[in-house]
């Protein structure tokens, strides 16, 4: 079985997909379609989104924990925010990520815009 990450209409689901042996779809010498010993399985696990969230190290600072594009900031300058709330949208690999507050607290300072491309570990977001 094989892990993967699908988007169908803005919503992310975690697929697990069976392999099917190499000659299952092709015809044999007697002219016959070989058909797998057992069908395969789909596993759907539903999701909003990928969860990027990670335990809170004291910290206000907000990291993107892979490199993206910053697809929508949803809090400003100055609003409250609690631990897990998300803070801003990171698009990375076709995938909407939400970047959450590692903290309780207020937004400092937005250190990115939207469209703007990010690395993994950049600071995008202060909390106080």
């Amino acid at each position: 079985m094989k892990l993967f990450q699908v988007v169908v209409n803005g919503n992310s689901y975690e697929i697990q997909v069976e392999e099917i042996t190499k000659g299952a779809n092709q015809k044999e010498k007697t002219g016959q379609v070989a058909k797998p010993s057992a069908a395969p399985q789909l596993a759907v696990v539903t999701s909003e989104r990928k969860d990027t969230r990670r335990k809170s190290n004291g910290s206000g600072e907000v990291k993107a924990p892979m490199p993206g594009i910053i697809g929508a900031i949803l809090k400003a300058t100055g609003e409250a925010v609690k631990a897990g709330e998300t803070i801003l949208l990171l698009e990375a690999m076709k995938l909407e990520n939400d970047v959450v507050a590692p903290k309780d607290g207020v937004i400092g300072k937005i250190n990115v815009l939207e469209g703007q491309s990010v690395n993994a570990g950049d600071v995008l977001a202060e909390i106080e």
